[in-house]
């Protein structure tokens, strides 16, 4: 699905404002940057289940060497003061990513792949960039990934906070089970780490 189709679907929604007020900003400035080849939005929002605490998931392939500029311009078009918090990470050389936390109560997931780095896109998708059509050699017909695919405590204490923040949404869902299921998981990922 192409963004401007997306946004439409979504305009009378109000509970999902301020992220696709985010997302249009983040999507213009990444048309206007030649060192992205290809950006899409996935998750909640893809599915058409998006709500007032889901978070934008954003994959952008990007030129050698260009990863951590492009996710540094996204990254920056969000003001520090807006910013409860902000954990990083790399899923390889030049594949840098972060996830952030908004005093709002939203959440962002912006990940920056290299050309060389293994990195596939799973339907469904909302397409923001695809130059040349950069994207085709991108998918996978592969089911996207679930919340039981989460890895507890793959990042360490560090991102114990990014962790509970994605329980908290979950209750205020009233996903109860699926908090428990997952903080007993956690809890015993974070037992054998300290192992």
């Amino acid at each position: 699905m192409q963004l401007e189709e997306f946004l439409h679907h979504y305009a009378a929604d109000p509970n999902t404002k301020l992220q696709l007020t985010l997302l249009q900003r983040i999507a213009s400035v990444l048309r206007a940057t030649s060192t992205c080849f290809g950006a899409v939005l996935v998750g909640s929002f893809a599915k058409g289940q998006a709500d007032r605490v889901s978070d934008l998931d954003l994959v952008l392939f990007c030129d050698e060497d260009t990863g951590q500029d492009v996710l540094a311009s996204v990254r920056n078009m969000i003001p520090i003061e807006e910013v409860f918090s902000e954990f990083y990470g790399s899923h390889g050389v030049g594949s840098p990513f972060v996830e952030l936390i908004l005093y709002n109560f939203t959440s962002i997931e912006i990940h920056a792949i290299a050309p060389k780095t293994k990195f596939t896109v799973k339907r469904p998708y909302i397409e923001l960039v695809n130059r040349d059509g950069y994207l085709e050699s991108r998918l996978s017909d592969k089911t996207a990934p679930t919340r039981d695919d989460l890895v507890p405590y793959r990042h360490g204490q560090e991102w114990l906070p990014w962790e509970l923040f994605n329980c908290m949404k979950w209750l205020s869902r009233g996903e109860t089970e699926a908090a428990k299921k997952y903080l007993v998981r956690l809890g015993q990922a974070i037992e054998a780490a300290d192992e």
